[in-house]
């Protein structure tokens, strides 16, 4: 069965807070009975909603999404370009816009029509789309590459991951900016994950 939730959808909770509902999809035990969830894989928590359906969408794979990066970090940040204590331990990283470093908070896989929504190119590069745990494998220390930020015409704070293949002995961080990749010949793999 599948529940009628949309992303534009309003729910108010018994404590009368308020909430926009995205799909989430929930597991249940031969009795019935929801499985246990990491908290963070879900935007709507809580067990009066369970009844709305027994399969809907997931949020993140796991509590981390897999989005961050090897530089992103939870802690205060002290940069020539950003002094940040991050008060609330959020992930924060820098980023490649045309060859200037920016930095990110990455928020979590998001889903959306890409007809409808607005979204920016975030290149990510990897040896493989296909990992040993079934995940693309990251280069190690390579920050993300951004096609826009805040500011240009075209930006929005969605991004569509683009994979770019590039061989084992690719040193991190020599690719800067969209125009470099275009410009290197590796294979570069659209795929179907948006992230905020």
């Amino acid at each position: 069965m599948r529940a009628g939730i949309r992303r534009s959808d309003q729910l108010t909770t018994d404590m009368g807070y308020s909430t926009h509902a995205f799909d989430f999809k929930v597991s249940f035990d031969p009795d019935g009975q929801p499985l246990p969830m990491d908290r963070h894989k879900i935007m709507v928590e809580h067990p009066r909603y369970f009844n709305l359906a027994t399969e809907m969408k997931i949020m993140a794979t796991d509590s981390s999404g897999g989005l961050h990066y090897s530089g992103d970090v939870t802690e205060g940040i002290s940069d020539p370009q950003l002094t940040y204590s991050n008060p609330h331990g959020q992930r924060v990283g820098p980023r490649w816009v045309r060859g200037e470093i920016v930095f990110a908070m990455p928020c979590g896989i998001v889903h959306i029509d890409p007809e409808l929504q607005k979204w920016g190119k975030e290149f990510v590069l990897v040896y493989t789309v296909d990992g040993p745990d079934g995940r693309p494998e990251r280069v190690t220390g390579q920050y993300g590459i951004y096609d826009t930020r805040p500011g240009d015409s075209g930006y929005s704070p969605i991004w569509r991951y683009h994979f770019v293949i590039v061989p084992r002995d690719y040193a991190a961080n020599t690719l800067r900016s969209e125009d470099d990749i275009l410009k290197s010949g590796y294979q570069v793999v659209v795929s179907d994950t948006y992230t905020n």
